[in-house]
């Protein structure tokens, strides 16, 4: 793909994610995905050691997804 079809491609994607979402009424689905994805990408942007970055962006994903279920269990058990 050249540029702009990589562009449209991945507007449609967060479009149909984000609609996904909010008809589930449920932002697990996108949390889960940046927390995937987003690590990988910032850290591509500073200039530090490989497995530094192996390293940081797996204790953000992890520690991230870990954080998401923990709050989201006291949330649920607040309300019950």
């Amino acid at each position: 793909f050249n540029t702009s079809a990589t562009i449209i491609s991945t507007i449609i994607a967060l479009v149909l994610l984000i609609g996904i979402s909010i008809w589930a009424k449920s932002w697990a689905v996108l949390i889960i995905l940046g927390l995937l994805l987003l690590p990988d990408l910032v850290f591509h942007q500073f200039d530090i050691n490989t497995e530094t970055q192996l390293i940081l962006s797996s204790v953000i994903t992890f520690g991230g997804i870990g954080l998401y279920i923990y709050l989201s269990s006291n949330i649920r058990n607040a309300k019950a």
